[in-house]
């Protein structure tokens, strides 16, 4: 892979460079070669360039956050902000867990040994949306426990848990100043180390 270095500016070509994060042999100019010397297959792969491509949307659509409160905090933000490492190790057993299906695909499955393999990745799907819970539970109970005694007088705070790029929440996000006065809180702060 090559990565480019600096701003493209008009007119001028734009340096490029090695990405030091590849490992391995650069085919690029073998693979380059090859097509050159194969009409056939440079005609095939400029047909296969030109085609429109279907684009993936992903719908977009503000979701209440649990409570229905007018602001909301991002619960992910909250969890990579005070539990960064336990995230990240549950992240890590769904990726191991999915080598063998990563494999299937990799070895070329057929559609069918894919499907067999789908019971597989619902019981990892399952099993990390758990562990995902039992990490959070414990943690929200603090939060909205505290919340409650020391925010009193200020609006009913909710959770967040729709991703920016489905659409975040309805209402108000105050996650950058609430996040920091939880992660503050010495009682959400201990209850964020248990889980790390």
């Amino acid at each position: 892979t090559i990565v480019q270095g600096g701003r493209p500016m008009p007119g001028v070509p734009v340096h490029r460079a090695p990405n030091p994060d590849c490992h391995g042999q650069d085919l690029n100019a073998t693979l380059a070669a090859v097509v050159d010397a194969d009409t056939a297959l440079a005609d095939q792969l400029d047909e296969i360039l030109g085609r429109a491509w279907p684009a993936v949307v992903l719908p977009k659509e503000a979701q209440a956050p649990v409570g229905g409160q007018a602001r909301w905090i991002d619960v992910r933000d909250l969890f990579v902000a005070g539990a960064r490492g336990a995230l990240r190790r549950i992240d890590d057993r769904d990726d191991t867990a999915r080598g063998k299906i990563e494999a299937a695909i990799e070895q070329g499955a057929t559609v069918d040994e894919l499907r067999a393999l789908q019971p597989e990745s619902e019981r990892i799907s399952a099993e990390t949306a758990a562990a995902r819970a039992a990490l959070a539970a414990p943690v929200l109970a603090v939060a909205e426990a505290r919340m409650a005694k020391k925010w009193g007088g200020e609006p009913a705070t909710g959770w967040c848990a729709n991703p920016p790029t489905l659409g975040g929440c309805t209402g108000d996000d105050a996650t950058r100043d609430l996040v920091s006065r939880l992660l503050d809180d010495k009682k959400v702060a201990k209850a964020l180390a248990a889980a790390e």
